[in-house]
Parts: structure tokens; C-alpha cells; sequence
């Protein structure tokens, strides 16, 4: 295993990894190369800023480190293994993208476990499991987030404000769910909330006979909630799947508040108990305010947000 690193650094460019320190790593670790980039700037106080863009993958990879970035260099190429755990970790103005395909299945852009994170005018398109938001809270915003099954999944209390929902073109004989939220717990405060969103898809999905669902309850009490967002017709009118038979349709919470488009129209939704066409009242428990006490955290860092309706 590589050295202990230091968890306030960022990820260089390509045009910043020299030929003598891929010489070296590659000597030291000829077989899976874990590095830390050279650079530990004293401008950023605490959790890492990403600025790379890119990384590829043969096979769909599961290579995280706690509370560090970790960088591979695989045929004189750098991969970021993007999975994060250290708290108030930032991200902004970049593309972090997968490329195993639909037919690798799973296989993320990015893993969060970071406590008070912001994710700002990111990129993350992959298929399957895009986004593995898995803890704590989480706010994105003005992102583009692309997939095909369960692309937005786990158990963070996130809130996405803003954001591009874009469903690709799955595997053959899939469907698309945007959301696999994965609370487990009646008192657990996590959940997914997206507010001013854009929920479409790719244009070449409008040629194909895919079905595309809003959510699946991954756990018994999921949590989803969308709130003035704009809904396209690749959305079924249904709105959700069960996950597997009645499991949670009970005790799941997904609720919709003053959506707009052709795939916003709730009448045509589940029947489920847990679905609600929730009132302005019950969506401010929903809002940055509320939801992620966003005042007290998110002024700091920099980024632009609505607290409320």
C-alpha cells in the first residue's frame, strides 16, 4: 500500500504529471499504482478541489481509499478513482466521466461520502449507478448528471438544485430509474431532493421504446422528493417501479410539489400509499433551508444556492 497521504491536495492535469514521477511510481509500484499528486497548495484550507476531467475504465473499478484522492496511472494514462470521505470536500467546473458502457452494469463517475460536500457546475456521466451518494449531507448544483439504471443512488441527504437529469440509452432490456434512494430507517433525515431541476433524456433515447422512471424504492422507507421541476415526456406517466414485489410501497416517502412539463402530470402516478402530491407547507421541509440547514454551512464555501421556494 502507497504512503499516507495528505487529504488537502488536488488532482493535477494531464499536462502537469511529468515523465520522472510517472518513472518513479511506476517502479515503486509496478503492479497498481496508487499515487498522490504532487501538489498541496496552502490556498486551500481543508478537503480536496478536483480539477482534472476525465477517467477511463476497462472494467467497472472499486478502488477507494478513506479520506484520500487516489490517482492511477495505467498505461501512461491518469485515471481518477473518484470516492471521497473527508468532509466538506468541493468540486466545481469539471467533467467526471465513465466510459466502461451499458453493457459493464455498474459502473460509477463518482462516490461521496463527504460530509457538507458541494458539487458545482460538474459533469457526471456514466450508465449504471452514476452517482453513489452515500452518506451525509450533500448539495449539488447546476450539475449534468447522465445514466441509465438507478444513476442517482444511496442514502445521502442531498439536495440538487438546478440540475440536468439526463437519461441515456440503457442496455437492452433495461429501463431507466433516476433515483435508487436507499433510506432504511423511519428516522433517518436523509433523502434526495431536487429542486429546479430538468429531468429529460438524450435525443437518440426518444427513438428507442425505453421506459424512464423517476425513482425505485432501493430500501423500505426511500425518500425522493421533486420540487418545481421541469418533467419531460420520457418520463412514464407512472412515475415509479417497486423494487421487488410490494417491499416499501407502504413506507416509502416520493413526493412531487408544483412541477411543470408533460411527464409532471401526477394523476397518472402509482397508487402506492407512500406517493404524495405534496402541498407548499410539506415542500419546505424539503428546501436547502430545511432539509440540509444550508445557511449555516453553504455561505462558506463560495457557492450560489436558494434556501427556500
Amino acid at each position: 500500500m502507497p504512503p499516507s497521504r495528505c487529504t488537502q491536495c488536488r488532482i493535477l492535469p494531464h499536462s502537469e504529471l511529468h515523465s520522472d514521477d510517472i518513472a518513479a511510481i511506476t517502479s515503486a509500484y509496478p503492479s497498481s499504482i496508487h499515487i498522490l499528486m504532487p501538489s498541496c497548495p496552502s490556498s486551500i484550507p481543508s478537503s480536496p478541489i478536483w480539477r482534472s476531467s476525465v477517467y477511463e475504465e476497462d472494467y467497472a473499478l472499486s478502488i477507494w481509499f478513506q479520506k484520500h484522492i487516489i490517482v492511477t496511472v495505467r498505461s501512461l494514462k491518469v485515471i481518477v478513482i473518484p470516492g471521497v470521505d473527508g468532509p466538506g470536500f468541493i468540486a466545481h467546473d469539471l467533467t467526471i466521466q465513465n466510459t466502461a458502457g451499458s453493457a459493464k452494469q455498474q459502473a460509477l463517475a463518482l462516490r461521496s461520502h463527504s460530509a457538507r460536500s458541494v458539487v458545482y457546475r460538474v459533469s457526471l456521466e456514466a450508465h449504471q449507478d452514476t452517482l453513489y451518494a452515500q452518506d451525509h449531507y450533500q448539495f449539488y448544483h447546476a450539475c449534468m448528471i447522465s445514466g441509465t439504471v438507478d444513476f442517482i443512488f444511496e442514502d445521502a441527504t442531498a439536495v440538487f438544485q438546478s440540475c440536468l437529469l439526463v437519461a441515456r440509452v440503457p442496455h437492452p432490456g433495461q429501463q431507466n430509474v433516476v433515483t435508487a434512494q436507499g433510506r432504511y430507517q423511519a428516522n433517518s433525515t436523509s433523502g434526495f431532493v431536487f429542486q429546479l431541476c430538468n429531468i429529460t433524456g438524450e435525443p437518440l433515447l426518444r427513438e428507442k421504446v425505453v421506459e424512464t422512471y423517476l425513482g425505485r424504492p432501493w430500501k423500505p422507507y426511500s425518500r425522493v422528493v421533486f420540487i418545481e421541476c421541469f418533467i419531460d415526456s420520457v418520463v412514464d406517466r407512472r412515475g415509479y417501479l417497486p423494487w421487488n414485489g410490494s417491499m416499501g410501497l407502504d413506507t416509502l416517502f416520493y413526493g412531487e410539489y408544483n412541477n411543470s412539463g408533460p411527464g409532471s402530470d401526477v394523476k397518472g402516478r402509482v397508487n402506492w400509499p407512500g406517493f404524495h402530491a405534496i402541498t407548499a407547507a410539506e415542500a419546505a421541509n424539503f428546501t436547502v433551508a430545511s432539509f440540509l440547514e444550508g445557511q449555516s454551512w453553504l455561505p462558506g464555501t463560495g457557492v450560489e444556492f436558494t434556501p427556500g421556494l
